[in-house]
Parts: structure tokens; C-alpha cells; sequence
């Protein structure tokens, strides 16, 4: 009985970690999202959402607490959570082209900025400072620095359609950091 009990606890808490770590969850299901993040002078903790469109059949992925140094730039999170991202032939580290191959060679060549018949990657943010909700990034990736606690998402724009019609599949929860 007691070598059933320690096997049980060993099992719930490798279970336990691995749900700790990011993960991938589908537009439905619950994000194990702390009420804090932890965060020191050196590192801020962001999570990461990528949501390919509902037409896209892949799952929204979510990166939970991405850990960045602290004077990060958004487009650094990518590299951090271990996502590939690919920009444009004329802004190959600041405009968002492609992320997991989304969307194919064949459907944009990332030569140049995308138009809007093409499709294009929407970016929203939030953080505790900015309270509840998804807003629409005024600054590129490039250009906004990470906040400890906050929320970064990339949503697919299908092409003639307005990142104005779109927000991500993935409730941000208010949070602080300690």
C-alpha cells in the first residue's frame, strides 16, 4: 500500500511539472495561469500566445512566463519561448512574416511587407499596467519592450480581412509580479 502511495505521489508530480512548463492548448481549454509572476532586476516573465486564425485548423499556442532579460524587445520572446518567426526581406528582424510557418512559402514569399490581400500578423498586448483585455499594438515587436507579467499575442489576419475583426482565442488574467 505505502509503495502504491509513494508511486502515486512521484507520478502527480512529474504531472505536475510538465504542466508547469509552456505548452500548447487549444482555443477551449483553460490556461494554468498564476496570479503572480515571479520576476527578478534581471529577467521579466511575458506570456507568449500565437493564434494561426480560426480557418488555419492549428491549435492557439501559449507560452506561459517566458522568461526574457528584463530591457527585452518583443521580437526577443520569439527566440525565448523557442519559436520560429521569420520577418519580411526589408524588415527581417522587425515586421512579423511568418511564425511555425504560418502562413507557407507558397501563400507569401516575405520578400516585402505583406498586403492586405495577402494577410498579415495582427499584434496585441497587455499588461497589469494596462488592465483587462486584449489592445492592438500601435508599436512593432521591434519596438515594444516586454512588461513583467504581461501578454503578447500574434494573430493571423486572413488576407482582406481587418485586424480590426480579429482578437486572440486566449483570455489574459489580470497579474502582478513579486
Amino acid at each position: 500500500m505505502r509503495n502504491r502511495l509513494q508511486k502515486a505521489a512521484v507520478a502527480l508530480i512529474a504531472i505536475s511539472a510538465i504542466g508547469l512548463s509552456g505548452c500548447t492548448l487549444s482555443a477551449g481549454e483553460p490556461a494554468q495561469t498564476p496570479s503572480k509572476v515571479y520576476n527578478s532586476s534581471s529577467e521579466s516573465h511575458v506570456t507568449l500566445v500565437i493564434d494561426f486564425g480560426k480557418d488555419s485548423n492549428r491549435e492557439v499556442m501559449v507560452r506561459n512566463d517566458v522568461a526574457v532579460d528584463a530591457t527585452a524587445k518583443s521580437w526577443q520572446l520569439f527566440e525565448a519561448a523557442d519559436l520560429k518567426v521569420e520577418g519580411t526581406g526589408d524588415n527581417p528582424s522587425a515586421f512579423v512574416c511568418r511564425i511555425e510557418g504560418w502562413p507557407s512559402v507558397a501563400e507569401q514569399d516575405c520578400q516585402d511587407t505583406p498586403t492586405y490581400a495577402e494577410g498579415n500578423w495582427a499584434y496585441f498586448v497587455t499588461n497589469p499596467n494596462l488592465g483587462p483585455g486584449w489592445l492592438l499594438s500601435p508599436i512593432g515587436a521591434a519596438g515594444h519592450s516586454v512588461v513583467c507579467g504581461g501578454y503578447e499575442a500574434w494573430v493571423w489576419v486572413a488576407p482582406n480581412q481587418s485586424s480590426n475583426d480579429v482578437l486572440p482565442r486566449f483570455e489574459p488574467k489580470t497579474r502582478g509580479c513579486a
